[in-house]
């Protein structure tokens, strides 16, 4: 399992950053934005003939920071020198992010640590909850959460003034949803005050599994074109480091064996992405009222693989089942739900996944 160096720092002042992804200077003295130019964002990059990660010759980008092995392709990750290895990311030291956020003049997606994908039905956009800034803490906007949206760009992660996948998102009761990508991103974030988080969000509500094994209506694909483009538009190469699974409630299947092979042939489909680490973690949630489902679920802490695992929705193994909405009882987890699940992804992640 990958273990990341050293301890979190305390940081006495962490400076606000705007929400708006520009230069800022976050010095104590409050001194306003310092544009720079594209090119001082985005360092020089050297174009190398290479061979790809699907054996076709082609032209590698090589990608900040300089002389890693690795650059992109333009779809895909690639091999510059033949002694690198495959699949290795290149996020900046954590330790380092504390200096650079305390104090200097940065662009908040040159310090991105953990690039979080999340997917699978409605729950996995928190349909038929609600979105409080205003009355609970967990959903206030964190400067160190930003979002893939749906408009092309990485912005900080404000629920109520954007849509982040496919036009699903805002959308609510009155509101927007309380998207649980939100509550894991800025779960770490407020526990590691070091780290920035990246979300990518998907979702296929009401789907079975075979919709993302089978690449129906392109979904699969779809995944992949959106992870590569949030990939390419960060200034240093980046892998996703945790898919946060919720899915299920479509194959409730009293045979448990036959979703949960379904489940490890998916999470094949995404280890051979070239945009999955190798030693990424692939985290699916429980679903509320699908005993069977969760029963295949659960055999993912089973399987001898130390990189999959699964979450529950409450903290009390005396509490077997997640909070519901009261709208659509056995199907979606309300609000109240997502915002527990959020914090124990992030605990996983950070605690049992990374080794802190």
């Amino acid at each position: 399992m990958r273990k990341m160096e050293g301890r979190k720092l305390q940081i006495a002042l962490v400076c606000a950053l705007p929400f708006t992804l520009t230069v800022v200077s976050c010095n104590k003295s409050g001194s306003e934005k310092k544009l720079v130019s594209e090119a001082d964002l985005f360092p020089q990059v050297q174009s190398v003939s290479v061979q790809s990660l699907d054996g076709t010759n082609s032209t590698c980008i090589d990608t900040d920071p300089l002389g890693d092995g690795w650059g992109w392709s333009g779809s895909s990750s690639c091999r510059l020198e033949s002694g690198a290895m495959a699949n290795e990311s290149a996020q900046p030291v954590v330790l380092d992010n504390c200096q650079k956020l305390q104090s200097g003049d940065f662009h908040i997606t040159e310090l991105v640590t953990d690039i979080i994908l999340t997917a699978g039905q409605s729950n996995a956009a928190g349909a038929n909850t609600q979105y409080d800034p205003v009355n609970f803490h967990e959903d206030r906007v964190n400067h160190r959460l930003i979002v893939w949206t749906e408009q092309g760009k990485w912005e900080v992660a404000d629920p109520a003034n954007q849509t982040w996948h496919n036009g699903k998102y805002p959308s609510g009761r009155g509101n927007s949803f309380n998207h649980p990508a939100f509550q894991i991103g800025r779960s770490i974030a407020d526990l590691d005050e070091c780290r920035v988080v990246g979300l990518i969000t998907t979702a296929a509500s009401g789907k079975e599994i075979d919709h993302w094994r089978e690449n129906r209506e392109g979904h699969f694909t779809e995944i992949g074109n959106t992870v590569t483009d949030a990939i390419n538009a960060l200034p240093t190469r980046h892998q996703v480091d945790m898919i946060w699974w919720m899915q299920g409630e479509a194959d409730n299947d009293p045979f448990v064996d036959r979703y949960y092979s379904k489940l490890i042939d998916l999470i094949a489909m995404f280890r051979g992405q070239a945009w999955f680490s190798t030693d990424g973690y692939f985290l699916a949630n429980e679903t509320g009222w699908f005993p069977y489902a969760n029963e295949a679920i659960r055999l993912l802490r089973t399987d001898g693989d130390k990189l999959t695992d699964y979450s529950r929705a409450e903290h009390s193994p005396a509490d077997p089942f997640p909070s519901l909405t009261e709208y659509e009882e056995a199907v979606h987890f309300n609000e109240i739900a997502l915002r527990k699940i959020g914090y124990i992804v992030a605990d996983k992640y950070l605690y049992d996944f990374l080794g802190k």
